[in-house]
């Protein structure tokens, strides 16, 4: 693994088995996912609902298990780990969840909540709960870096607004000192103008604390805002894969392209060239065979709906799965 890399993903696959009568079908939300996250850099993941991107996520922190394929965080194999190792591993990857109410337990005080963490792995990190002073002041600590008063920690999450549940959130993750954070669609539950405070917290814990982040999002606005690298997503595969400007100015995939067209334009004088794609999303169960986009691409050509398009490197950083582009190399 490259010296700069923090997570890979190497072909992974989650398959969901589903019953249907007698017979049990699969539902690929992941086929063959390869990705490089690297240090210190925010990489967006974005495509439509139920793409896979959450799986991915999950799937990465080993809070869903894999199929095939393997993950490795600072060349450590995660799914090679067990026990204590994978206990302590978990300490450096964090998450922060969609919907923050529904990640924060009703029945325990904010206290509770972002020290429980701090209780888990209190041996590995040589904390010790009998010195309660300590533990307050660790938890007074990361609250006030996220923007929260210490006289709430004696609240219940359902006293507070949506922003502040998810700083919360963002304290909770926080406080073990993790250097790479899931973020999995964080800000998408929250008004537009909290959405902007968040993720400009974000920006700054970042550098604070020198965090990698995977930011999950279907905004591609937001994801703009604050990604320095963006994945598209369709279907369970990766399409392509880009630095946001290049894929932004100069995106070649058709559903990329597509998905670009649909940002709306702050301007009532001016309009984007909206390109659409045809159908429905096919489902997961039974994905097309070739390009798993060929049967809503308007640039389908006669291989795409046989041969699988590989993820191929057209330009220095720049990878696409398409039979429609042409060049690069494999």
């Amino acid at each position: 693994m490259a010296e700069n890399v923090l997570v890979k993903l190497d072909n992974v696959k989650k398959y969901f088995p589903v019953k249907e009568g007698f017979q049990t079908r699969y539902l690929k939300a992941l086929d063959g996912i390869s990705l490089e996250i690297r240090k210190g850099e925010t990489m967006g993941l974005v495509g439509e609902s139920g793409c896979g991107k959450s799986t991915l996520g999950r799937v990465l922190l080993r809070l869903l298990e894999k199929t095939e394929g393997s993950v490795y965080f600072n060349d450590k194999d995660v799914y090679g780990i067990k026990n204590k190792e994978l206990i302590q591993l978990r300490r450096s990857m964090q998450i922060i969840f969609q919907d923050p109410l529904a990640s924060l337990n009703p029945k325990m005080r904010i206290r509770q909540i972002v020290e429980e963490p701090l209780r888990f792995h209190s041996k590995q990190m040589g904390i010790n709960f009998h010195d309660k002073a300590m533990v307050r002041k660790m938890v007074d600590e990361v609250l006030t870096t996220v923007g929260l008063s210490p006289e709430v920690a004696e609240r219940y999450p359902h006293e507070f607004s949506g922003g502040q549940q998810q700083r919360i959130g963002i304290a909770r993750a926080l406080i073990l000192k993790p250097s790479f954070l899931v973020c999995d669609e964080m800000v998408s539950a929250l008004d537009v103008s909290v959405q902007a405070q968040v993720l400009n917290l974000m920006q700054d814990l970042k550098r604070e604390y020198q965090l990698t982040f995977l930011f999950i999002s279907h905004n591609l606005s937001v994801v703009k805002h604050i990604c320095d690298r963006i994945a598209v997503m369709y279907l369970g595969k990766i399409v392509e894969i880009a630095d946001k400007r290049t894929l932004f100015e100069n995106p070649l995939h058709p559903y990329t392209k597509a998905l670009i067209s649909s940002i709306p334009i702050p301007d009532p004088d001016r309009r984007r060239n909206r390109i659409l794609m045809e159908g429905d999303l096919p489902s997961p169960l039974n994905p097309p065979a070739g390009c798993r986009c060929h049967t809503r691409c308007v640039e389908c050509q006669e291989s795409c709906s046989s041969e699988e398009p590989m993820l191929r490197e057209i330009e220095a950083g720049h990878f696409v799965a398409c039979h429609v582009v042409t060049g690069g190399k494999s």
